[in-house]
């Protein structure tokens, strides 16, 4: 049984070796890099045209994106990790972690008020509009594109 259980463990430990791979790869990290301009861009048009039928289902999809990666984070990292003040990522941890829920607390609070235009309902516009905050985590990504390119330009440097 118990050596069941660790090889249970060790399965586990691959899959979360091969998801931090992902996490960490190029084709993901640009798809949450584009992911996260083009929901901006889509907030922006969801300004100049509210009355749009499509925009709660295309919130909903970025919303999707959003929190699959933000728990896929979690998984990878494990409580600790992602909650460890002194790690690289704890900052953009609780940024994320913060966006998203409100990013949910929105899509919930739109579905149980939904037809009612009241002050609650002015809070989750507010809400709503916050989530533009995600922008800022493009910062990220464009610190680690720099890296690379440094890099690149680096070794051609030593070539």
């Amino acid at each position: 049984s118990k050596g069941r259980r660790s090889e249970g463990s060790h399965v586990d430990d691959s899959w979360r070796a091969y998801a931090g791979r992902v996490l960490q790869g190029p084709p993901f990290q640009i798809f949450i890099g584009l992911s996260i301009v083009v929901n901006a861009w889509v907030i922006g048009m969801e300004t100049d045209m509210p009355s749009l039928w499509f925009w709660d289902v295309v919130e909903f999809l970025f919303l999707v994106i959003f929190t699959g990666e933000l728990a896929l984070r979690y998984w990878v990292s494990g409580t600790e990790g992602f909650f460890d003040a002194t790690g690289m990522d704890f900052p953009w941890n609780i940024f994320d972690l913060i966006v998203v829920s409100m990013g949910v607390l929105d899509f919930f609070g739109s579905a149980v008020g939904a037809g009612r235009q009241d002050e609650g309902m002015s809070f989750f516009r507010l809400i709503r509009l916050l989530r533009i905050l995600r922008v800022f985590k493009i910062v990220r990504f464009l610190k680690q594109l720099y890296m690379l390119a440094y890099g690149f330009v680096e070794a051609m440097k030593a070539v």
